[in-house]
């Protein structure tokens, strides 16, 4: 579940990220990464010193010979040490950008070493950033394809994770490009969004532009469109997740289910849920989230329209 997920996310935040990354790029021959690695002991610092000074006489490892999405432990190759831990390094690494990829983001953001920031950026579009934006393309492709075929397909699609709300809208997607282009039609109009993934994805966050809107004020079509960036950026999503988001609050929108008046979706960002709180005064809407949000910052717990104690 999100919930699930968040929480996990949170404890690697809070934990360990900022001492492994380094540690990873270390072991990749990215040599600046090396004032990072802090060691608890003198002889921990003596190895780290001697790896530094080796790794500053050559070149960062090179990957492209090698499958860095799947790495079996046990097979380690101890003997020739220069390469296995290299490719367990470049495993992690991927697997990070794969599965966290929002705490990567932020390391890399906040990181002040710039030699480092380059060569994290350069090593991550060379060898990384090709294999998931083809994953993430692949993925979309296969929850199309369970989307269209339905019944059968579309519930095993769901045992594996795959959402079906991608049905009705149409997509389409450019390997050339890294873009993704997804219509919704409303009778004879039609609602559009495209999603352009960066050369070092997920380093940088995606873009996202609105098309064509029909039917939405600009402020609630805004609001769609953050919620879209928000789920693969902040939430660690996939494209699957954040078009099944503006799937569902366009076609919830035009079945006449409200908004949240509080950050203008349908369908919450945080946990999927549609508005389920109600104002016993002003009538309006709000997601249990958000309210809860809202009384969190504003330290009272009044409407935030009508400023009624709730």
């Amino acid at each position: 579940t999100y919930t699930v997920k968040s929480r996990l996310v949170e404890q690697l935040r809070n934990s360990t990220m900022n001492k492994l990354l380094p540690y990873l790029f270390h072991l990749l021959g990215i040599h600046c990464a090396s004032s990072l690695v802090n060691d608890t002991n003198t002889s921990s610092n003596q190895t780290a010193s001697a790896a530094s000074n080796e790794a500053k006489s050559t070149e960062p490892f090179d990957l492209s010979r090698w499958d860095i999405t799947d790495y079996q432990v046990a097979g380690i190759d101890l003997s020739s040490p220069e390469i296995g831990f290299p490719l367990l390094a470049g495993h992690l690494y991927y697997t990070c950008l794969a599965n966290v990829p929002s705490l990567v983001r932020i390391w890399w953001t906040e990181c002040k070493l710039r030699q480092l920031n380059i060569a994290v950026e350069s090593m991550t579009e060379k060898y990384f950033s090709p294999l998931l934006i083809s994953h993430e393309l692949a993925s979309l492709a296969k929850a199309q394809q369970a989307s269209a075929q339905g019944g059968q397909a579309a519930a095993a699609a769901a045992l594996s994770g795959i959402s079906d709300d991608l049905n009705q809208l149409q997509i389409k997607a450019s390997k050339a490009t890294s873009e993704v282009t997804a219509s919704f039609k409303i009778e004879d109009s039609t609602v559009e969004i495209a999603i352009r993934l960066p050369a070092n994805f997920p380093l940088r966050q995606v873009e996202v532009e609105g098309l064509q809107r029909v039917g939405v004020d600009d402020g609630r079509w805004r609001a769609w469109l953050f919620a879209v960036a928000g789920v693969i950026a902040a939430q660690n999503g996939s494209l699957v997740d954040a078009l099944s988001l503006f799937r569902r609050n366009v076609g919830l929108h035009f079945e006449g289910v409200e908004d949240c008046t509080i950050c203008y979706s349908i369908v919450s960002l945080q946990d999927r849920s549609l508005p389920n709180k109600t104002c016993k005064t002003c009538k309006n809407r709000f997601h249990g989230s958000c309210l809860y949000k809202w009384f969190k910052t504003s330290s009272s717990s009044s409407c935030p329209l009508c400023r009624t104690l709730w």
